[in-house]
């Protein structure tokens, strides 16, 4: 298999990683919902990058690789402590310049928050688990030889397990608040191979502009816990990465906003590793119910 056949396996990884980043400012906090209030979104990301950071940490330059997910977020207060969270499914449409295009679905994570202070600084506790519905093997054709595929999976084949630690405190009278969050990523197994755990962590703030329009930005990072197995790059494996984000909502009308927002990776806490770095552009449009 081509080198880009390789390396471009990664960004559908982290793609699906910055869109997950990019709808889940309340899952990273400390509050939870109240019992019956629920809020739901849906949104479409787009990224393209023909630059490549292999495992050492080398920038390599290879075939575009374009990818689109489009999926649904959503939260529902089943207590008023207690809030359950999904991100999906989303649908992946994902290709390299060379090859035909990809349509398929993701996987689901899915889980619970839990609010264990509240207050004036609330602090919660989650437990996401990724269900791997996706086909964890998906075979684009290449467009210049027929006698070349070029795997392409929608999800990475494992089941995750993601426990958060995430702490608020909100400036109120002033429109602002802060967050901060801790995230272990416990990883199961692929074809008999297990996969490296990973620390997972970031900060964000925002404020209210002019009444109706929030600014967000924020700091997030990922890294190895261990050396990795030697598998398919689409796993992960020695994926690590600091990202700076910066998102917005408007809103339109009462209870609904229009959410935009982009992600870029760079080289702070952690340096970039075994990804294609690429500004990730969001829009979507967000429902929100209060008693």
């Amino acid at each position: 298999m081509s080198r880009y056949g390789l390396t471009g396996k990664c960004l559908s990884l982290l793609i699906g990683t910055a869109f997950l980043c990019l709808s889940t400012a309340y899952a990273q906090s400390g509050w939870t919902r109240k019992k019956g209030e629920y809020y739901i979104k849906l949104q479409t990301s787009h990224g393209a990058s023909d630059t490549y950071f292999n495992l050492s940490g080398n920038q390599l330059k290879t075939s575009e690789f374009i990818q689109s997910i489009t999926g649904f977020y959503g939260e529902y207060g089943i207590a008023d402590r207690l809030t359950i969270i999904s991100y999906g499914p989303v649908i992946k449409h994902h290709y390299f310049e060379t090859t035909e295009k990809i349509t398929a679905l993701g996987d689901l994570p899915i889980g619970l928050k839990y609010g264990l202070l509240q207050g004036e600084f609330p602090v919660s506790i989650s437990l996401i688990t990724d269900i791997p519905i996706a086909k964890a093997n998906n075979y684009a054709q290449n467009k210049q030889n027929d006698f070349e595929q070029i795997n392409l999976p929608a999800g990475d084949g494992e089941w995750n397990f993601r426990l958060t630690v995430a702490a608020s405190h909100s400036f109120y009278p002033a429109p602002a608040y802060v967050s901060a969050y801790s995230t272990f990523n416990y990883r199961t197994q692929y074809e008999g191979i297990d996969f490296t755990h990973q620390a997972v962590g970031g900060a964000e703030f925002g404020g209210l502009i002019a009444t109706k329009v929030w600014v967000i930005a924020g700091l997030s990072f990922q890294k190895s816990l261990g050396e990795g197995a030697v598998v398919d790059f689409i796993r992960g494996e020695g994926t690590e990465f600091t990202a700076l984000e910066v998102k917005s909502s408007v809103e339109l009308f009462k209870s609904i906003s229009l959410n935009v927002g982009y992600f870029r990776y760079i080289d702070l806490i952690v340096e970039r590793a075994n990804l294609y770095s690429t500004g990730i552009v969001s829009v979507g449009l967000a429902y929100e119910f209060k008693k």
